[in-house]
């Protein structure tokens, strides 16, 4: 299990929250033995709120050999209003010898920041337990379009949780 300050998905959330809020939740936890996670995962408390900022000012969660060597990540927060909590996150991942900084970003910028949004608004029409990629058919066709071709969907029902991943 890997903890939220090493994933774009987890830093995307906590950037929702306080700095006081995402710190304890993260020192709760704490933040791992060396050679745990990725190279790049964070190991100081000061790291912490550089990597808080930097997700805050981004405007997404960008992770690059944080949570494991060779996966690069980025991830915006789904909010069903512009103060409404986060009530889940979108994110594309992909080898970092594929997937560098610069092309991360500009997915992040161009189809996941907007498929974020985009799910926020439509948010309150999804019911417990309809398929994303019905509530899929309700966004822009250009998102939509880009959704299917870009990202998958996997289930797993054993940790009730869903993981969006990038395919070719």
């Amino acid at each position: 299990k890997l903890p939220l300050h090493a994933t774009a998905n987890g830093k995307a959330w906590l950037a929702s929250l306080s700095n006081e809020e995402a710190t304890k939740l993260v020192l709760d936890k704490g933040f791992g033995q060396p050679g745990e996670f990725g190279p790049n995962a964070v190991r100081s408390l000061e790291d912490f709120l550089d990597r808080l900022e930097e997700t805050r000012r981004l405007g997404f969660g960008l992770n690059i050999d944080e949570s494991e060597l060779g996966v690069v990540t980025v991830a915006a927060a789904i909010r069903s209003g512009p103060r409404s909590p986060v009530v889940g996150t979108v994110s594309v991942s992909g080898p970092s010898v594929r997937f560098q900084r610069e092309l991360a970003e500009q997915v992040a910028r161009d189809l996941v920041i907007p498929t974020a949004a985009e799910l926020g608004e439509i948010w309150p029409l999804q019911a417990p337990g309809d398929n994303p990629m019905q509530a899929a058919d309700l966004l822009s066709e250009r998102t939509a379009a880009a959704t299917r071709a870009e990202i998958a969907v996997e289930y797993s029902d054993e940790e009730a949780s869903r993981k969006i991943v990038a395919i070719e």
